[in-house]
Parts: structure tokens; sequence; C-alpha cells
């Protein structure tokens, strides 16, 4: 049974949900048909049966198994608050302010962090992570001006030098986590202000491409050029709100610039795309080909990708 649900959590994390659902479930009947305590085991097979309902729109269904997992983290875990169940509180969270339980929402994640404040201490990560949370709720339920102060609580606490002390992470990984927040805020900033001038979304712009340069930190140092588009594709929105700005200021100043910037932020995605397909496919087509064609192949790509590299840099 515990197979089946680590198998079936894979498939989740992969989308294909359908097997996911039918490894869950067996992994659930085996648990259930075991006079063993798997109590805990159950917790994590229904989060993830509540994450792929979710995913697929089924509300109802997703409530459910959300309650349920809930039901068997505490019956498990009794007053104490593994990464596991903070994990889940965030997301259940959020499940329930976007499908208008926002009083729930709001009890479960300040109580995470009232546990977090207390067990481990303040100016830790997981301390962010739920300040994140908490301003992601406030913008679920349309509360914009919470929602921008508990973004402000997590970018102060993680440009602070007790952050830094406490948990002893280096720059890059800082800054990773930094630029969720700093989308964040640019995005309420954007519902927040109906007055858009030209120094109003300079100054947003200025903030997004704060979160380039963090991403670009991290491209540098990833030698997997799969993993390289990866990360692009999971910070879309950072570019995506770029496109958004410069356009609105091309909109608002005709100025040519702001036209350039947003053509080199459309056509840096359309890279990675490429970059990701010729990856992607790439073991799948050369598998049984011979030596010497492998290595024209590998010549090929090796100068499209850098082709790519250079188009980038000059945008």
């Amino acid at each position: 049974a515990k197979a089946q649900v680590l198998l079936g959590q894979i498939e989740v994390a992969l989308k294909n949900f359908e097997h996911a659902e039918s490894l869950l479930d067996e992994g659930i009947q085996g648990f259930m048909k075991n006079n063993a305590d798997y109590t805990y085991w159950l917790a994590d097979a229904f989060y993830s049966k509540a994450r792929l309902s979710a995913e697929t729109k089924d509300s109802l269904k997703a409530r459910s198994y959300f309650e349920k997992s809930e039901a068997y983290y505490k019956a498990s875990l009794g007053n104490y608050f593994d990464e596991n169940y903070l994990d889940f509180t965030i997301n259940a969270s959020n499940f329930f302010a976007r499908t208008g339980d926002q009083d729930k929402a709001l009890a479960m994640a300040n109580q995470a962090l009232d546990y977090i404040r207390k067990n481990q201490g303040e100016k830790t990560l997981l301390e962010y992570y739920q300040l994140l949370n908490l301003s992601d709720i406030y913008d679920q339920t349309k509360d914009y001006d919470q929602a921008l102060l508990y973004c402000n609580k997590a970018l102060e606490l993680i440009n602070s030098a007790d952050f830094i002390k406490t948990t002893k992470l280096n720059t890059l990984i800082v800054e990773s986590h930094k630029i969720s927040a700093i989308l964040k805020k640019v995005e309420i900033d954007l519902k927040l202000n109906d007055h858009k001038d030209e120094d109003f979304l300079k100054a947003q712009l200025s903030d997004i491409k704060e979160a380039i340069r963090f991403l670009e930190n991290q491209r540098s140092v990833i030698t997997s050029e799969s993993s390289t588009a990866l990360l692009i594709q999971d910070n879309a929105g950072v570019f995506n709100t770029a496109k958004l700005l410069t356009l609105q200021l091309y909109q608002l100043t005709n100025q040519e610039e702001y036209l350039q910037e947003l053509l080199g932020y459309h056509e840096s995605m359309i890279y990675y795309r490429i970059r990701s397909r010729l990856n992607s496919r790439s073991a799948q087509l050369t598998a049984n080909l011979p030596e010497d064609v492998l290595n024209k192949e590998k010549e090929l790509k090796d100068r499209l990708n850098g082709f790519l590299d250079e188009q980038t840099t000059m945008d």
C-alpha cells in the first residue's frame, strides 16, 4: 500500500491524474484493510487525493479529501506539526480561501504561523512561507490591503540580517525564495493602484527586473538545460508581468524602448520553450543512432543552444 501511495504522489506531480487516482485508491484500500496504525499514511494519501481533485477542478471532492486528510494528520500527530503537515496547511488553506471559506483558511494559516513562531523561533524559512501564504489567502479573498501587509512582512523577514543568521542560507537560495514575494507584491500593487502613471509602472518594472536578475543568477549555476527551461517555466508569471508592465508603459508613453523590452521578454520565453522541447525529445530520437550521427546531432544542438543564449543576452 505504501508503494502505491508513493507512486500515486509521483503521478500527481506529473499530472497523470487518472493513473494517480487509481494508485492512491489502491493504497488507501490496502491501509484500511490492515489492522496496523497507518493513520499518518492515510493523511498523506488523502492529501494527495485532495490536490488531485483541486487540480481537476472538482471542488466538492477536494474539500472532502482535505478535511479527511486534516482529521488523519491530527489523529496521528496530535499537537505536533511536522513539515508535511505545514505544507498541507498552505495548500489546504489556499483551497479553502479560493472556494469561499475565508474563516477556515485564516484559522488554519494563523494556527500554523503561531506554531512555527512558538516552536521553530522567528525569522525562519517556515515563517516566511506562512506569511506569504497569508498574503495569498487575503489576495484570494480580495482583501488587497491585508495581502500587501503580509507580503511586505514576508519581504522584511527574508531581507533581515536575523533571517540570514538563523537560516544560514547562501545568497542564491535566499534570492530564489524572494522571487515569489516580489512577484506577489507587484501583482497586489497593480490591483490596489487605479492611477498607473509612468513613475508607478517604472517602479513596478524595476522590482520585476530584480526578480528576473535573481532568476538569471539561478540559471548561471544550473548545468542542465532541461532544468533551466523548467526554472523559467515555473517562473513564467515573472516574465508575463514584465511583459504586461512594458506594454502598459509603451501604450502610455509611446516610447520605442518599452516595445523592445516587451519583445525581448516574449522572445526569451519562446527560446526557452524551444530549448526545452529540443532536450526533451533528444533522448527519444537518438537512442539507436550511430555514434558519428549522435556527435553531429550534439554539435548542431550546441550551436542552436549557443544561438539562443546569444539572442537572449542581446535582448
